[in-house]
C-alpha cells in the first residue's frame, strides 16, 4: 500500500502544475524511491556537450531497455542461487520479476508520456524537454512512432493487461478446481495484484 502511494505521488509530479515547495520535496523523495534514481542523477550534467533533446532521447532509449534488462538480471540472480531453494526458485523468480516491473511501471509510464509531451509555442508544437525540437516532425516523429508507440503498447498498456489476464486465469483456475487461490501456482507472483 505504501509503495502504491509513493508511486502515485511520483506520477503527480509530472503534471504541469505549480506545486507548493512541500509537495515538490515530497514528490522528489517518492520519485527517488520508485523511479530508479532519475531524481538523483542529472544526465545532462554528466554529458554537457549533448543537447537537451539528445539527452532526452537517449534516456528514453535507456528506459525502453529497463524492463527486459531487469527481468534478465533478476532471472540470472535467481538462477545463480537456485541450489538454495531447488523446488521454489522459479516461483520466487517470477514473483521478483513481477514486483520489479510493478515498482518501475509508474516511472516507465512517465518516461513514455514525456515522449508525447508537447506545448504550443508561437503556433508550433514543441517538445517540452527541449523547445528547440518540433513535435511530430523529423527526429521527434521517429522517436515518438518508433519508440514511444511500442513502449506505450508494450509497457503502459501491456504490463497491466498481462497482470490482469494472469490474475483472471488464476482466479478461474481456482474456481474450476474448487481450491483457494493461495494454493495455486502463480499466486506468489500475481498475489500483489488481486490482494
Amino acid at each position: 500500500i505504501g509503495l502504491s502511494y509513493v508511486q502515485v505521488l511520483s506520477l503527480l509530479a509530472t503534471f504541469p502544475i505549480a506545486w507548493p515547495a512541500v509537495f515538490v520535496a515530497l514528490f522528489q523523495v517518492g520519485g527517488a524511491v520508485t523511479v530508479l534514481g532519475t531524481h538523483l542523477v542529472n544526465v545532462k550534467c554528466l554529458s554537457p556537450h549533448l543537447s537537451e533533446a539528445e539527452v532526452f532521447y537517449t534516456m528514453r532509449l535507456v528506459w525502453a531497455c529497463v524492463p527486459p534488462l531487469l527481468c534478465a538480471g533478476c532471472g540470472l540472480c535467481w538462477y545463480a542461487v537456485r541450489k538454495a531453494s531447488p523446488k521454489t526458485w522459479k516461483a520466487k523468480m517470477r514473483a521478483s520479476v513481477v514486483a520489479l516491473l510493478y515498482l518501475v511501471w509508474p516511472g516507465l509510464c512517465s518516461e513514455v508520456f514525456a515522449l508525447f509531451a508537447c506545448r504550443a509555442v508561437c503556433d508550433d508544437l514543441r517538445l517540452r524537454a527541449d523547445l528547440d525540437e518540433l513535435c511530430f516532425e523529423g527526429r521527434h516523429a521517429a522517436f515518438a512512432l518508433g519508440l514511444g508507440l511500442p513502449m506505450l503498447v508494450l509497457y503502459v498498456v501491456g504490463l497491466p493487461a498481462t497482470a490482469l489476464f494472469m490474475v483472471y486465469r488464476i482466479h478461474r483456475r481456482a474456481a474450476m478446481r474448487g481450491k483457494p487461490m493461495s494454493d495455486l501456482k502463480g499466486h506468489l507472483a500475481f498475489g500483489l495484484f488481486y490482494s
